[in-house]
């Protein structure tokens, strides 16, 4: 038993097992996208092709972003995990899951209820019946920001979708609700895996005579006192970035796709009011 997985119980450390088997279960998918024109063209054509080509590139970014972020969101938590004996690394990795999890929430929150309460004109238009031009531009907005959104590529195309956020408002997002002050615990983040007066203070001990004594033992004790102060939080975050993931997933196996089906995801209990919304 590692000791993240103490710290949290197991109930709560069981949400990672559960995003361990999701990730590594064999998918056939293949993902394609077509420039803007050439989507123009199929409308012209046939207003049914039309928007069974967008509405398919509209499930392949969910299943690209769903498996994606879940990746991503696995590599800050093994950062965490194997940050036993190194402070700056655990803080390093919280830093970097509260980021991600922000970004998580932000771009998948509402992208399987999106999904599901459209679910019977979507189907419709996956069986290519429909005969009326149908477009999300808000859910695809959201879903190219997710997995294209970087300060580079954003100058290089000029499309706002492409333009991140500033990693701080992707986390006072997270704040809304939760009643765990993420913002505050960022900063103090920031400030220790930033070259700080923090990280350099954190190698000292100060004595009763008010003398500094120089430590480089001190990592593991600190790890464990962050973990024990920070479970509540953790078991937030895993809360706000792995909930959007499987209910997402789970969305996209209603709609039966060629090579999108998880057997794994399907067979998970949710018994949460979004998922019970979708499946009515």
């Amino acid at each position: 038993m590692s000791e993240l997985e103490k710290s949290l119980g197991p109930k709560a450390y069981k949400t990672i097992e559960i995003a361990r088997e999701q990730i590594f279960e064999p998918l056939a998918v293949k993902y394609l996208f077509i420039s803007e024109d050439e989507l123009r063209s199929h409308y012209v054509s046939s207003v049914a092709e039309g928007n069974f080509m967008y509405w398919s590139e509209i499930f392949y970014r969910c299943h690209m972003s769903a498996y994606g972020g879940l990746k991503r969101l696995l590599d800050w938590i093994s950062i965490i995990e194997a940050s036993d004996n190194n402070f700056i690394s655990y803080c390093s990795g919280m830093r970097g899951l509260i980021e991600c999890v922000g970004d998580t929430y932000h771009g998948l929150h509402a992208a399987a209820i999106t999904l599901g309460d459209n679910k019977k004109m979507i189907k419709n238009i996956m069986e290519k019946t429909s005969s009326k031009i149908t477009l999300n531009q808000e859910l695809e907005d959201l879903l190219i920001h997710f997995t294209h959104a970087s300060k580079p590529y954003s100058k290089l195309t000029g499309n706002k979708n492409h333009q991140p956020k500033k990693p701080w408002q992707y986390v006072a997002e997270l704040e809304k609700g939760s009643g765990i002050k993420f913002y505050e615990y960022y900063e103090f983040l920031c400030e220790l895996t930033h070259p700080a007066a923090s990280s350099i203070g954190m190698n000292f001990d100060q004595q009763a005579s008010g003398e500094m004594v120089f430590n480089p033992k001190k990592d593991r004790q600190l790890v464990i006192e962050a973990r024990k102060a920070d479970k509540d939080l953790i078991i937030e975050l895993l809360m706000r970035g792995f909930n959007p993931i499987t209910l997402l997933i789970k969305t996209i196996n209603l709609f039966q796709l060629e090579g999108m089906y998880s057997k794994y995801s399907d067979s998970l209990v949710l018994d949460v009011p979004a998922w019970h919304r979708i499946i009515k």
